[in-house]
């Protein structure tokens, strides 16, 4: 079946959006300012405790910090993905015609989310295991030439090889909207199915917004207001194109 090009993609994404972008613009402040606030909790609350000083420097530190921030990233990680999934939800809704409400960005608090918070553990702890060569190499300084290189060297094919995962898995938290009682091995299985020979298609997608990016650089942020749910929406004709 012929696919579908990616710039037929979003003119279906702005013909979507006509009409509802008020909707969408206010679901994504909501859900940018809570994921925002909850960040500067956990931030200042790990502050206080004394968990975030850098130490004297030594190995163990450098162990510590370590330690600190995989937890950290763990957290943010899920915390982020249990809001982002339920603005996804809205996005799909009005695509499918339907009329979203703001509580709808709550969807995954009341449909099972613990399933996605182990798709987002699931996508950070291999992206944490593919970068920790990298990671042990700088815990031993790279000051050296030699060291500095190999960090660098494992940290991008990390980086790449955890990117290309991410992408396989790029599915998961869609499938998971359509379908809330399926469990999470399905919803991994799926989207590598339907993401085979698409993945340089779906790295083209996001690529393609790199210009708007621009944008929102220039306009202090304020832009990604508009920016946000046409990529989502994108990525949501892109999601519905694969199914068909």
């Amino acid at each position: 079946m012929k696919k579908t090009s990616i710039s037929d993609l979003k003119l279906a994404a702005k013909d979507r959006l006509l009409g509802s972008y008020g909707i969408a613009t206010g679901t994504f402040a909501l859900v940018f300012a809570l994921i925002y606030t909850l960040l500067m909790v956990l931030v200042f609350s790990m502050i206080g405790s004394g968990l975030m000083t850098s130490g004297n420097g030594t190995m163990g530190a450098s162990v510590k910090s370590l330690l600190i921030s995989t937890v950290f990233s763990l957290v943010i990680g899920a915390l982020s993905s249990v809001m982002f999934v339920g603005y996804i939800s809205v996005i799909m809704k009005i695509s499918r015609g339907d009329r979203p409400v703001i509580s709808d960005a709550f969807f995954v608090l009341k449909n099972h989310p613990d399933k996605v918070i182990i798709i987002s553990i699931i996508m950070t702890v291999v992206q944490m295991i593919l970068l920790l060569p990298s990671n042990i190499v700088s815990l031993s300084g790279v000051t050296e030439a030699k060291r500095f290189l190999l960090w660098t060297v494992l940290y991008v094919l990390g980086f790449i090889a955890s990117l290309v995962f991410n992408m396989y898995l790029g599915l998961c938290y869609m499938l998971y909207i359509d379908d809330v009682d399926m469990d999470v091995k399905y919803f991994v299985t799926e989207s590598v199915r339907l993401m085979k020979g698409n993945i340089f298609r779906y790295l083209y997608l996001h690529l393609s917004f790199i210009g708007y990016y621009v944008l929102v650089f220039m306009s202090l942020g304020v832009a990604i207001l508009w920016v946000a749910p046409y990529q989502y929406m994108t990525m949501v004709q892109f999601y519905e194109d694969l199914r068909q």
